[in-house]
């Protein structure tokens, strides 16, 4: 495999583990979904969507994206992680609650060749 990507179907791998972890602490999470950043680069930089009842009910934006990422960090290597761009926790109707806008998880080895697109809209 180029070391430069990561396919859609081995991040769902990996994130299983996050999935199941939340599971297991009884925070279940009911939609986890990715999304490329950016169209013409497939594979290099991904958007992770996540839903569940119990973030969407959380006062503080920040405390729900830190639970995700905190996950994230602890179940994931390095090598995984420098494909998620952003994390966004979604509302029941598939809208953006928040985002991890300022939060860039990876340090991609490539110059961007477009504006990425904008997924909230």
């Amino acid at each position: 495999m180029d070391t430069r990507t990561l396919t859609q179907n081995k991040l769902k791998v990996e994130l299983q583990k996050v999935i199941n972890a939340f599971e297991q602490e009884g925070r279940p999470l009911e939609f986890v979904g990715i999304a490329p950043l950016y169209l013409q680069l497939l594979n290099t930089s991904y958007v992770v969507q996540v839903y569940a009842a119990w973030l969407d009910e959380m006062s503080n934006c920040n405390d729900a994206l830190n639970l995700v990422i905190d996950k994230l960090y602890e179940l994931l290597s390095a090598d995984v992680l420098r494909y998620i761009n952003r994390v966004n926790i979604i509302s029941d109707s598939g809208e953006v609650h928040c985002t991890s806008k300022g939060l860039i998880l990876n340090k991609p080895e490539f110059e961007t060749l477009t504006e990425p697109f904008d997924y909230t809209a």
